[in-house]
């Protein structure tokens, strides 16, 4: 269902697109989605790698949930419908003037960091049941997922009174248990994918797209139990690769010094021996010898 019906789409939505080298033969296109309360710039390592090895990268700031407004109720709860994000922004690009002539249609993939990672998995097949996430935190498996967003507290208790006070935005939330797997998204690549435990099993065993997962073997926000080792278990033929000390914020672009200022040491500093922009480089090579591989 076109997200249209649910909640408007800005039209104004940051979209940031880089092209390889110039020619005459269509490019695949590669969605890139962020992570809870991120940005399309925090990806930008990532897209501009894609693009220097000629696919179309294109990243959005996904509503109601991004760095550059406010976070919504909406944003918050409603994290499925980050997947029609994704299929409005191929609408947008397949159309697109300068950018539509060049998309090869059959060689569209998806990936993403974090919530991003979820996306990925979301258009792929992946059906979100969102009383799993709060029966894991309740169980004996809980771990530093449950305490992630500690500072949502308030958007918690919003939503909750949403839920029982606005009969439009309870309808929304009913959509969860929805497909919204776009059949024109051939590949994913989940970096740090969150939240796992939201996802149904049976789901995820119906995913049948190449997918790939990397993730930090020290994950502080998502911890690779009941994230990518259980997503990597749960999707049939996935891919799995954990980075020996790495945690979760690795994938954020390396912060200048005034970024770190700016930012915090929470995203910007890696644990003792972990080289940001080695990661990165890996990270790459890897997302480019499965998107070369799955996209031809």
């Amino acid at each position: 269902m076109d997200r249209a019906a649910h909640r408007p789409i800005r039209q104004h939505r940051q979209r940031r697109a880089r092209c390889g080298a110039g020619g005459g033969a269509r490019r695949g296109l590669i969605l890139l989605s962020h992570g809870f309360g991120g940005s399309a710039s925090t990806l930008a390592w990532f897209g501009a790698g894609l693009a220097a090895h000629g696919f179309i990268a294109v990243a959005l700031n996904h509503p109601g949930n991004n760095g550059s407004e406010p976070t919504t109720v909406e944003g918050y709860t409603l994290t499925w419908l980050r997947a029609v994000d994704l299929s409005a922004v191929i609408d947008a690009m397949r159309a697109d003037s300068t950018f539509g002539d060049q998309i090869d249609p059959a060689r569209i993939g998806a990936a993403g960091h974090s919530y991003g990672g979820y996306t990925a998995i979301a258009i792929a097949g992946g059906i979100t049941d969102p009383e799993r996430t709060p029966a894991f935190c309740r169980s004996p498996a809980a771990d530093a997922l449950c305490t992630s967003q500690s500072g949502a507290t308030e958007l918690r208790q919003k939503s909750l009174s949403r839920l029982t006070t606005d009969p439009d935005f309870r309808q929304r939330y009913g959509l969860a248990g929805r497909s919204y797997r776009d059949e024109r998204v051939r590949a994913v690549f989940a970096m740090a994918p969150g939240p796992v435990p939201s996802f149904t099993p049976e789901s995820l065993g119906a995913i049948s797209i190449p997918l790939a997962i990397v993730a930090g073997s020290a994950d502080e926000v998502t911890p690779p139990a009941s994230g990518a080792e259980a997503l990597g278990k749960a999707v049939p033929h996935a891919t799995l690769k954990l980075l020996p000390g790495a945690g979760h914020f690795v994938f954020f672009g390396t912060c200048t010094l005034a970024g770190r200022l700016v930012i915090g040491r929470a995203v910007c500093r890696d644990p003792d021996g972990t080289d940001r922009d080695e990661v990165h480089a890996e990270t790459l090579r890897l997302a480019l010898d499965f998107f070369t591989a799955n996209l031809r």
